[in-house]
């Protein structure tokens, strides 16, 4: 007799902009569905070091009422804002853990050694209205809005956020749901959980910009498959970073940015994250005050320890509460990478998984609201601030910087208006639900033979092909124009996107010379770029009649003639010699 299968987590989680909460509520009364309103007090239990959290296991106890449930979930799957986990739920007594009480296949999730050793670690108190609805298809679907806070210590972090979870019917019923939303409120698709927030407040991290992570693909996979993982690792970059370029500080709270406390003052000890006591409880007097145990005495600050997800730099996983726009400018450029890497995969692909032309079309539009805001960033942070030392009247540069920011605030501001006029949410769950139903597959059967080729042989036909064309552009490097000299960094740059999409099919020692070649050549040929579009937006400012303004211009100008850097035909001529590795 086999065993049952586990009980298994279907869900959709999207973050929700706080000041956007009545908005929603608004448009579910529409359906005229009864809403149920809870309190909901959450304590999660783990050892000091977060063992449970690197296995990705997250271990509860609720209260909701007079009722308490213990719950143990699994890491599961996780794409888009779509989760599928196993998860095991049980009657509880007052807060404290009975590991009598949950099923064997939950028991055997956490070894013995490590159940004494756990101890509550952080808390999380908010309400939940909740609806029962039904969905596309005849689905099942209980669509509940949280909206309170994560305590770890002194630290917390808003919560503000709709989970959609599948009660019965196919898991696309839930992305067609949450469009119609995303249409109207500014809904992000949020991967990461309350446990996996919960144990990076504990440790006092800061999230920030997201970069992109090596794709793992293997020599059994087909093309199709290649395909889907490709496009699911640039819309998870896209993902991560779009808090960020969407909410300004005042409105992050609760979506984009982080909480008041969600972190230790500069210079202080990070203190030990035990939750506040239950005694006292929620404000509005629902708890009771034999609602449940003190968390337990004081114990060692738990050390920082790498999670599931977590990028290997330090940089955070999907939706992780980004710091706002205004202070990092990383958000624009890695949002603007991960749109680059989506077309440059999308190029990759296009004989054989071809895209509808609704999702490239909202792809065009959010990458051109990208483009400008960048383009000043770089002038403004990057540029300009290496033209400084060089110029002869600090206050005159500075009052000159001053104008120019500002304008930098009105382009940033406008990229803003331009995205939440684009949709972005509702593009990723559109795109999203497509791979989910293989919408790629609706082709020719010349086609679906090529999506179900090796990505072995593809890999190579397409770096063969691409390295070929380099190759030949790159022989004529000393007499190509300065706009022949930026097309070959854009082949070049859909190269080395191609080769890392493919990089976990051939050996690693004799990818790292062409990568790091292609990245240099890349970087090299852009800093040339950088300097015509500098001088661009400094033609295009009619307020600039400054001294300031001149000398920079005339230098850019300078450099524009000098031609590409000096290490560039180095560069490209070690290139062209490199021997083939795939």
């Amino acid at each position: 007799m086999t065993d049952p299968s586990p009980p298994l987590e279907i869900e959709l989680k999207l973050a929700l902009p706080a000041k956007q909460v009545a908005a929603f509520l608004s448009l579910m009364s529409r359906r005229r569905r009864t809403a149920v309103k809870q309190v909901l007090h959450t304590l999660y239990f783990d050892t000091v070091d977060f063992d449970l959290g690197r296995q990705g296991i997250a271990l509860r106890v609720r209260r909701a009422g007079r009722r308490w449930l213990q719950t143990l979930k699994t890491e599961g799957q996780r794409a888009g804002g779509l989760s599928t986990r196993e998860e095991y739920e049980t009657p509880a007594q007052r807060g404290t853990l009975d590991w009598g009480r949950f099923p064997e296949a939950a028991q055997a999730r956490v070894a013995d050694d490590l159940r004494e050793r756990l101890g509550i670690r952080f808390e999380t108190r908010f309400v939940r209205t909740a609806w029962q609805i039904a969905g596309q298809g005849g689905a099942r679907i209980e669509v509940a809005l949280d909206v309170g806070e994560l305590n770890a210590g002194d630290r917390s972090q808003p919560i503000c956020e709709i989970e959609l979870e599948l009660l019965s019917g196919r898991a696309d019923a839930l992305f067609a749901m949450a469009q119609t939303w995303a249409q109207q409120l500014d809904l992000v698709p949020f991967d990461v959980s309350k446990a996996e927030r919960g144990v990076r407040l504990a440790h006092g991290e800061t999230p920030g910009p997201v970069k992109s992570v090596p794709l793992v693909l293997d020599r059994s996979m087909t093309v199709e498959e290649g395909f889907a993982a490709s496009c699911q690792a640039c819309l998870a970059q896209f993902q991560a970073n779009l808090p960020g370029l969407l909410f300004a500080r005042s409105e992050a709270s609760g979506v984009g940015g982080e909480g008041a406390n969600s972190a230790t003052k500069p210079g202080s000890a990070s203190p030990s994250p035990q939750p506040s006591a239950l005694e006292g409880e929620h404000p509005d007097g629902h708890e009771g005050a034999n609602a449940g145990p003190t968390p337990g005495s004081a114990s060692p600050s738990p050390q920082p320890s790498p999670l599931e997800g977590e990028h290997p730099d330090g940089h955070e996983g999907a939706n992780v509460m980004p710091t706002p726009i205004d202070d990092n400018i990383e958000y624009v450029h890695q949002a603007r990478v991960a749109l680059r890497r989506l077309r440059a995969a999308l190029r990759v692909y296009r004989k054989s998984c071809v895209v509808p032309q609704d999702l490239l079309g909202g792809l065009r539009t959010i990458a051109t609201g990208l483009g400008a805001a960048r383009d000043w960033d770089v002038l403004c942070c990057e540029t300009l601030p290496a033209i400084a030392p060089h110029y002869d009247d600090p206050v005159v540069w500075q009052d000159w910087m001053a104008r120019l920011e500002a304008h930098r605030s009105r382009v940033r501001e406008d990229m803003r208006q331009t995205l939440a006029g684009a949709h972005p949410g509702a593009w990723l769950l559109a795109f999203q639900q497509w791979l989910l139903q293989h919408g790629w597959r609706a082709a020719t059967p010349d086609t679906r033979l090529l999506q179900m080729a090796p990505q072995l042989d593809a890999a190579r036909r397409i770096l063969k092909k691409g390295h070929r064309d380099i190759v030949k552009r790159a022989r004529e490097f000393e007499r190509l124009s300065p706009p022949e000299r930026h097309a070959l960094r854009i082949a070049m740059k859909r190269q080395r996107y191609a080769a890392e999409f493919f990089q976990g099919l051939f050996k690693a020692p004799p990818q790292v010379r062409y990568l790091g070649l292609a990245r240099d050549i890349q970087d090299s040929l852009g800093r040339a770029n950088d300097a015509h579009v500098a001088l661009t937006l400094l033609d295009g400012i009619e307020f600039d009649g400054s001294r300031a303004g001149g000398f920079a211009r005339g230098w850019l100008a300078a450099k524009i003639d000098a031609g590409p850097d000096r290490e560039s035909p180095a560069l490209v001529h070690e290139f062209i010699g490199l021997q083939p590795y795939w």
